[in-house]
């Protein structure tokens, strides 16, 4: 029996019992939101570098074909959501905590839908390797889709580099309000599966752990249906107790190994590779079906609209046009987030568009917005410690940062903080701790990232003055030389004048006339 088979299923350290409220958007099946005749298309929907732009304004585009190329090995490639016209590419705002803009393909949709031949697709996917299975992962421009959105295929060869034990599939979606990746097992659980055994030879893995949350009874049963059908017992499905946040990619590993992914580390250091089912779903698609990512399911939710649900949506559809497909907003409608309650970011337009990493819209009502009054001073009592599931000292971190300490900070693991919002919501001081630990993360990163910066320049100053000593010295050997040169061709060419005079003079005395009047002098 295989070690992964004894371990059972365990909580972690900390961790909250949220209220699901799930039922309002899974109550319907799975909709479509009609093509926009205007999309929206950021180059940059990953973690990495932006995509190089391969079109230009006027161009007429297919279906799946990349409008931008990847550029370099963390990056991902974007592609046409629909046919059409490119209108533009330019700065436009995109979803982003900071409100940040960012370089876009403006299309506008012919409404004619057609599609171009990829090339993606191979139905015998077994006939391929390990590498070329990752290459067209990594054309189909498939990124985590469970928030993190880091290139798949980068994130494959890394740890197929390490050598892994299992692939840990997260089906565990913790978060309140969303649902649709437990929409997706409902309505897709053969194709997941295929996505999973995809997985598993792009990674040469030897099994794949499913991690659910035993409280998706509906997607368990729809799992395990596809499971005995297939009868593959390298992927074995694992129910978990739901306690938030049992999604983090980091706590789910420990709750279905026991084993503990180090601060400064990742699953792949210790042989695991984590995925979302939603990246499984789009691998199938891309292998399978040909299609590259260009939509994906997003939960409209909340009481802010009429009729909350999980869509299938093109990237690049504005934000809008998914209200709309919810029968828009109800008069009350006062917030708006991507992303959950607890790790959700507020968004001020609805013009913003959908891109890979829109798993949720939440429209809050006056009643669903949490009343609280200013932070008030931290009274020590150690509750944000309890319920960190990071196992940080959260009051010790406030501290620091408050004091402007980012140094202790990051001595203290700040770096280590998935921002959950755990602590947050027990603070009874109302103090956002997670607001100043996502600074404190910020402004390390900027600053390592300009002390790169500084010691390249350093090295590059260094290579130049270098070059330049080496160069001087050269180009001193040279006239050194040419000097010599020129003092052994001078002498050379004053004793052949002697000679030569000498020769003549001889030559006269032999004829009998004078000498030269300047001989000997």
């Amino acid at each position: 029996m295989e070690q992964h088979d004894k371990i059972m299923p365990r909580r972690f350290r900390g961790g909250l019992k949220l209220l699901p409220n799930k039922i309002q958007s899974t109550l319907t099946p799975i909709r479509h939101v009609p093509v926009p005749d205007r999309l929206v298309i950021p180059l940059c929907q990953h973690i990495g570098r932006e995509a190089v732009p391969l079109v230009k304004a006027g161009d007429k585009v297919l279906k799946g074909q990349p409008l931008g190329a990847a550029d370099g090995d963390v990056s991902a490639p974007v592609h046409a959501p629909t046919s059409g016209t490119v209108e533009s590419i330019g700065m436009h705002p995109i979803p982003h905590p900071g409100g940040l803009s960012a370089l876009c393909v403006v299309l506008r949709s012919d409404g004619q839908d057609q599609a171009i031949d990829t090339g993606l697709a191979c139905l015998d996917y077994l006939s391929l390797s390990p590498e070329e299975i990752q290459n067209r992962i990594q054309r189909a421009g498939i990124t985590g889709l469970g928030g993190a959105m880091y290139p798949t295929a980068a994130k494959m060869s890394k740890a197929e580099d390490r050598g892994i034990k299992a692939l840990i599939v997260n089906a565990a979606e913790c978060e309140p309000i969303i649902s649709c990746d437990d929409m997706l097992m409902r309505e897709h659980a053969d194709e997941l599966i295929t996505g999973i055994q995809i997985m598993l030879h792009a990674m040469s893995a030897p099994r794949a752990l499913i991690g659910i949350e035993r409280d998706k009874k509906r997607a368990i049963t729809a799992l395990e249906k596809a499971l005995a059908k297939i009868g593959d017992e390298r992927i074995v499905l694992r129910k978990i107790y739901s306690i938030y946040p049992a999604g983090g990619e980091r706590q789910l590993v420990q709750v279905l190994t026991g084993q503990e992914v180090p601060h400064d580390g990742f699953p792949q250091d210790i042989g695991y590779l984590s995925q979302n089912v939603g990246t499984a779903l789009a691998i199938k698609h891309a292998l399978i079906d040909g299609q590259p990512l260009i939509s994906r399911i997003t939960t409209v939710a909340g009481k802010g609209v009429h009729l909350p649900g999980n869509f299938e949506v093109r990237l690049g559809t504005p934000i809008a046009d998914l209200v709309a497909a919810c029968g828009g907003y109800h008069d009350g409608a006062e917030a708006m987030l991507m992303g959950g309650p607890m790790m959700g970011f507020s968004l001020t337009d609805d013009r913003l568009p959908v891109i890979k990493g829109t798993n949720c819209i939440a429209v809050a009502g006056p009643s669903e917005l949490q009343q609280t009054d200013f932070a008030m001073p931290c009274i020590r009592c150690g509750k944000c410690a309890q319920v960190c599931p990071a196992h940080l000292q959260p009051e010790e971190l406030y501290w620091q940062i408050k004091g402007g300490d980012l140094d202790k900070a990051a001595k203290l693991s700040v770096g280590a903080c998935i921002e959950c919002g755990c602590c947050d919501y027990v603070c009874p001081s109302h103090i956002p701790l997670a607001q100043y630990f996502r600074y404190a993360k910020a402004e390390l990163s900027a600053r390592d990232r300009q002390q790169q910066k500084s010691q390249l320049a350093k090295h590059r100053f260094e290579d130049r003055e270098a070059r330049i000593r080496i160069e001087e010295d050269a180009r001193q050997a040279r006239l050194t030389a040419r000097k010599k040169r020129l003092a052994e061709g001078s002498q050379q060419e004053r004793e052949r004048q002697i000679a030569a005079s000498v020769q003549r003079a001889q030559a006269k005395a032999d004829t009998g006339a004078e000498p030269d009047k300047d001989f000997g002098q």
